[in-house]
């Protein structure tokens, strides 16, 4: 269901980073990207949809910890009280929304430091497009830089958020890993091999969504060195 939603949000966004310099932006290359409000929104879901994958996997190897390490707690996610598990994310998500919506808005400053490269490279204008993301310092005057407080401490949220995540999926991992060792004798062969494939299912979805964010990552480091030169 989440794919599908994901699906859909990814193909009205056509999504679009630009590193250059000190800013990082996903601008949209979709059917909206002139509307404003409707861009808007589009652009903020997509970038809160990353929280939103990251924080459901959290939920799975949580449930995955309760199921083998702490039964008792079964009893308050029967039936209905199952959704539980999911308000975490949901959260997160509005969070995470709500952080790139208000703290990596379009400014007059971001537009027009971005107005060349999106001209030249991509053919937008960057005062029609619609586009989010940090710009972590300007330049002064005097070729001082001015640090933007608002986007820092916006990527700092976002990047906690992530950290959160990634923090609750170690724990749990560690946690079902050493239950499972030690619990061995008291399951069947098919039960171990089973809940073994689950368990590396789940810890490869994790380091494949860990893969894109440190390609992400080398992207930044290497077009900020080359904007040094």
């Amino acid at each position: 269901m989440y794919s599908l939603i994901y699906a859909w949000i990814d193909a009205a966004t056509c999504p679009i980073m630009l590193i250059y310099g000190p800013a990082f932006v996903v601008y949209m290359d979709g059917p909206f990207k002139y509307m404003s409000w409707m861009g808007n929104n589009i652009v903020c879901l997509y970038c809160g949809s990353f929280a939103a994958v990251i924080s459901l996997l959290a939920t799975q190897f949580y449930y995955r910890y309760v199921v083998f390490c702490r039964p008792e707690v079964m009893n308050h996610l029967n039936g209905w009280k199952l959704a539980r598990l999911f308000l975490p994310s949901v959260i997160l998500v509005i969070i995470y929304f709500t952080i790139v919506k208000f703290g990596m808005a379009m400014t007059v400053q971001k537009i027009n430091f971005v107005k060349i490269p999106l001209e030249i490279f991509y053919n937008e204008n960057s005062e029609k497009v619609q586009f989010f993301g940090p710009m972590y310092y300007g330049i002064g005057e005097n070729g001082e830089k001015i640090w933007n407080i608002p986007d820092l401490l916006s990527a700092f949220g976002c990047f906690l958020i992530i950290v959160i995540c990634f923090s609750t999926i170690s724990f749990c991992a560690t946690k079902i890993y050493l239950q499972l060792k030690s619990k061995s004798t008291h399951f069947s062969a098919k039960t171990i091999e089973m809940n073994r494939q689950l368990f590396v299912t789940l810890i490869f979805q994790v380091s494949f969504w860990n893969g894109k964010c440190v390609k992400t990552l080398k992207m930044r480091l290497v077009t900020e060195n080359a904007s040094r030169h």
